[in-house]
């Protein structure tokens, strides 16, 4: 288990690292009329501030992806060990990475606009709102590919999760049920989602010439459409290489995870590939064009991000990479899902954090009180009652059955949370690998398998659960 985070959390790394560098390290290059999303005219290239500027930048920029790189790498390695030391390390490096990386090119950004007004290099005619070729948008429906492609994919989800035996079977023994399908299928919903959203949106004026507008926006709207609808389609073969195996035998082999490893890591490849394939095609036509739209709008993206008043758009195709879109932040509501969007990620990272934590250091402890027996476990506490127990005994080792984990932790040293076995059915784990004995409670709901590194303290608690009398009849509760 701890490999396979390892190799992970490692291609992760790389890949944020890679996709980064792809999309953002190229801005100080001049393309469609602007250096590091600003509008200058071409001879500024040759201007000696500039190129000082530029050639800061490009040193910068290397030298942080570099270090990143090898951080990444380093911190991917302690997932080799404790799971909270490595949450708190991974989390903290990329939040390093993002922050850094964005507020350097937004930091030069802002010198290249200063640059620009010292120097008067003004670009075209100012801009106040969005500009349309109506040409181009009488044909808008017909220029990405239909995204009705994804309703396959939705249905034979949906047919395999909901109506294949084993499939069906293996979610219905738990939560599982609703959780993993519904994760499933709204992963393929999104992408359908933002497909039919993409292929909406206004098209936008490059030129003068409506011919060079419309190859671009078909060009555009094509590798976009095309994108969603594969990615969908590889996503769907990826969750069945994983899913099946595990409601047919309990478990993959290690050539089955390595390829839907595999074809998540084709994912992100073809989407990154994809953006920057488009972004050269986009620059060869737009080379080529002889009747330029001169238009200068930096004033909106002056702080390196868009706030235009005057505009009725909420979202606007990004300075900074046009596969993305910003919010218009002269909005209110910009700023409001802005702000609770990043106070949100950062809860949900201390929590998550904090999670992994008492996972790693709360010992598991069973303690009865009265009628009541406990168990304690960070994120996985329970509690039953002592009259409800059917049986409690001690075992050198846990069923001999593959037990799936609905919910919890399984590493090298410890097993944590909620498991189901064919045979076992539905359980609890409290378990140090590679420790004797072990604690079986079997209760009308569940069974509770619990061991401890304390010699003698497991024992401790068989006798205080079998000494007292107790009828077979009772009721267990949980919370996590």
């Amino acid at each position: 288990m701890d490999i396979a985070l390892l190799v992970i959390f490692l291609i992760t790394d790389w890949s944020i690292v890679g996709i980064f560098a792809a999309v953002y390290g190229g801005k100080h290059r001049y393309r469609e009329g602007m250096i590091f999303g600003v509008h200058v005219p071409e001879s500024a290239v040759l201007d000696e501030d500039a190129a000082a500027l530029t050639a800061h930048y490009r040193k910068a920029n290397r030298n942080f992806y570099i270090i990143n790189l090898a951080a990444g790498t380093g911190a991917a390695f302690l997932s080799l060990g404790h799971l909270s030391i490595f949450m708190i390390v991974w989390t903290l490096w990329l939040l390093e990475f993002c922050i850094v990386s964005m507020g350097l090119l937004i930091f030069t950004h802002r010198r290249m606009y200063s640059l620009k007004i010292s120097k008067k290099w003004i670009v075209g005619e100012p801009v106040r709102t969005v500009i349309v070729d109506t040409s181009v948008s009488s044909v808008s429906e017909k220029l990405p590919f239909s995204h009705w492609w994804h309703l396959p994919v939705i249905l034979a989800s949906i047919l395999a999760l909901f109506f294949l035996p084993h499939l069906r079977e293996y979610f219905g023994n738990s939560y599982l049920r609703f959780l993993l399908p519904g994760a499933v299928l709204l992963m393929e919903a999104i992408f359908w989602f933002v497909h039919v959203w993409y292929s909406h949106r206004e098209n936008v004026v490059y030129s003068n010439d409506s011919k060079i507008n419309l190859a671009v926006n078909r060009l555009t709207k094509r590798v976009w459409s095309g994108m969603w609808i594969a990615s969908n389609y590889l996503m769907l073969l990826s969750m069945a290489i994983l899913l099946i195996p595990l409601a047919v035998r309990g478990s993959t082999t290690t050539l089955e995870f390595f390829l839907f490893l595999a074809i998540q890591i084709t994912v992100i490849v073809l989407i990154t590939a994809s953006i920057l394939w488009l972004e050269n095609k986009r620059n060869d036509i737009l080379s080529a064009d002889r009747s330029p739209l001169l238009v200068d709008d930096d004033l909106y993206w002056k702080n390196g991000w868009y706030s235009n008043p005057d505009d009725k758009r909420f979202f606007v195709q990004d300075r900074m990479c046009s596969a993305n879109f910003s919010m218009n932040m002269a909005k209110p509501a910009a700023k409001a899902i802005t702000g609770t969007i990043t106070a949100g990620t950062i809860l949900l990272l201390v929590w998550i954090c904090a999670v992994f934590v008492r996972m790693d250091f709360v010992k598991p402890q069973l303690s009865i009180r009265g009628a009541n027996v406990e168990v304690t476990a960070g994120m996985y506490d329970i509690s039953f009652s002592r009259d409800g127990i059917l049986e409690a005994e001690l075992l050198d080792s846990l069923p001999e059955e593959p037990l799936r984990r609905t919910n919890g932790a399984a590493t090298n040293d410890y097993l944590l949370g909620k498991f189901y076995g064919n045979q076992t059915g539905e359980c609890r784990l409290y378990i140090y690998r590679n420790v004797r004995p072990i604690l079986a409670i079997r209760l009308p709901e569940y069974t509770v398998f619990i061991n401890s590194k304390t010699p003698g303290e497991v024992e401790a608690w068989y006798d205080s659960l079998n000494n007292p009398s107790r009828s077979p009849a009772g009721s267990a509760h949980e919370s996590s």
